[in-house]
């Protein structure tokens, strides 16, 4: 939890625009805002990838195929892909309180839709509602995020975000597939909806719906074309083209892990504790993150695309030796873990008065990313594990290189963010407005 000298500061309101709350009860609620936007991304995070550990019982209960039923995996991030920032530009007229919560009642009717779900045709079109809701889930969290800390805290408040999603593919999605294998396949679902729901009444609860403003509205652009406008601007441009470069080459090897380490002499029932190592730490490497987003995130960047890197090639050499597979998988938690916070904080940087169309690219981006990891994993399979692993770490060298490339990042400047030479955090009092 952050002090609440951290977290007493400007709540941001629709369109960017900020507040400035009581000093004294404003710590203590942002605190508590940011943990339940961290357990909401925990949970929608296990609730997106729950189908991998259950596909066969999936397609047991549904009476289909293991094959059509991994359809509820592709379907949910090509709709996070393609409309994470067409969906956010149509919500960004719209309070952001207002939208989260009504994300959040998405994710519960897409969840309890699949559970309930008679056929695949239903559990798909609830997989495409879940994954709507999804697409602007990201870019309203952090907006909200954001606003409850100072601008030099912005990394520390998506390293918050971010412990929900390590902790998800490291607990929550090995957690739910237990569940789901013990007393059946829709119970995990079920489960996910009733989350949703209080978290909905706490988020209800906890955010105002009003306060006074403490500076004037940002002069940048909103809407439907502003948010195109910004998303379009050459330095998130760039973010977005290294996340695609990055996750491409990560999701390329790491899809196929299991195949991997099975080739490598991991027997099949271990595979799972190499995963729960890999998640453990990427916990670790989000903690370590978490000390340098603010100042250091392109450094910080470098390091875990070097990690990474580093990995890909011990898995190359590690071949048929099943401990040191095991420990370079474990190890790559460490350069993961801790990369949709640097993502986010660079991409804020890039777009530094757009704290809603930042996340939506990262969030597009990265979806894109992971599904051409997979297809070009996939087709770098046939030739053999090796060959996909060096290919894979190559990718990540000239990632590597194009973010120590001159300009293609803001440099790392401790508590500045890009085009602000000074704090924004105190400004004079405008009229008051909604979250």
């Amino acid at each position: 939890m952050l002090p609440s000298s951290d977290v007493a500061a400007p709540i941001q309101l629709c369109n960017d625009t900020q507040v400035h709350p009581n000093p004294t009860p404003a710590g203590q609620r942002g605190a508590v805002i940011l943990i339940l936007l961290a357990a909401a991304t925990f949970v929608s995070m296990t609730a997106e990838t729950l189908p991998v550990g259950l596909l066969p019982q999936i397609a047991g209960g549904l009476g289909t195929t293991v094959q059509s039923a991994g359809s509820l995996v592709t379907a949910y991030g090509l709709v996070v892909a393609i409309g994470s920032v067409p969906l956010s530009a149509l919500v960004a007229r719209f309070s952001r309180r207002a939208t989260l919560l009504v994300v959040l009642v998405v994710f519960a009717v897409g969840s309890a839709g699949v559970a309930l779900a008679p056929s695949l045709e239903v559990a798909f079109v609830a997989r495409l509602v879940s994954g709507a809701g999804h697409a602007v889930f990201y870019s309203c969290a952090f907006s909200i995020a954001t606003s409850v800390v100072p601008e030099t805290r912005r990394g520390r408040a998506a390293s918050i975000i971010g412990a929900g999603n390590a902790c998800a593919l490291g607990l929550g999605v090995p957690a739910a597939t237990a569940l789901g294998v013990a007393v059946g396949w829709t119970a995990p679902f079920f489960l996910a909806a009733a989350m949703f729901c209080a978290l909905v009444v706490a988020l209800a609860l906890v955010l105002p719906r009003s306060s006074r403003v403490a500076g004037r509205s940002s002069s940048t652009p909103v809407g439907f074309l502003g948010t195109f406008r910004q998303a379009t601007a050459p330095a998130l441009v760039r973010v977005g083209v290294l996340i695609l470069i990055v996750m491409t080459a990560h999701f390329a090897t790491y899809t196929y892990v299991a195949p991997i380490l099975g080739a490598a002499g991991v027997a099949e029932g271990q595979v799972s504790v190499v995963l729960l190592g890999y998640g453990a730490f990427g916990v670790l490497g989000l903690v370590l993150v978490s000390f340098v987003a603010d100042s250091r995130p392109r450094t910080a960047a470098a390091a875990s695309i070097a990690v990474m890197v580093l990995v890909l090639c011990a898995l190359a050499l590690f071949a048929g030796n099943p401990l040191g597979a095991s420990w370079s998988v474990a190890v790559w938690g460490l350069a993961f873990g801790g990369a949709p916070a640097i993502w986010q904080t660079l991409a804020l940087r890039a777009a530094p008065t757009s704290t809603s169309t930042a996340p939506a690219v990262v969030n597009s981006t990265f979806n894109v990313g992971i599904t051409l990891g997979a297809v070009a994993g996939g087709a770098g399979l046939a030739s053999g594990a090796t060959a996909l692993e060096i290919g894979s770490a190559a990718i990540g060298v000239v990632a590597f290189a194009l973010v120590l490339t001159r300009g293609m990042l803001a440099p790392d400047r401790p508590h500045r963010f890009l085009g602000h030479g000074r704090s924004r955090e105190r400004r004079t009092p405008t009229p008051s407005a909604k979250i």
